[in-house]
């Protein structure tokens, strides 16, 4: 099974494929980071986010993608939702989650 990661931020969008293989070993097919100005205006930001994403996902091709916020569980996700605002909102809407 391969995943893609995703960890949305304000300047930079971090990621990751992992790949489960078959002798249960996990290795790391790919990661890095997405470049964000914080001066660009939202929408351009985001169309960065959805574009660097979908070329992983074309080169990759995981199975399942998540995103930091689906990892986390009850009052830790509910901390981190509040702590970083509407920007991981929208963010993680470009990978379709919140």
């Amino acid at each position: 099974m391969r995943v893609l990661g995703v960890d949305c931020g304000t300047e930079y969008t971090g990621y990751g494929v992992v790949e489960l293989c078959a002798d249960g070993k996990l290795t790391c097919q790919t990661c890095g980071a997405i470049k964000l100005s914080h001066r660009d205006p939202m929408a351009v930001r985001l169309a960065r986010i959805f574009e660097g994403l979908a070329a992983i996902i074309r080169e990759h091709q995981p199975e399942e993608v998540r995103h930091r916020g689906s990892l986390l569980r009850g009052e830790c996700q509910v901390g981190v939702k509040a702590g970083t605002g509407a920007w991981r909102g929208h963010a993680g809407g470009v990978i379709g989650g919140t």
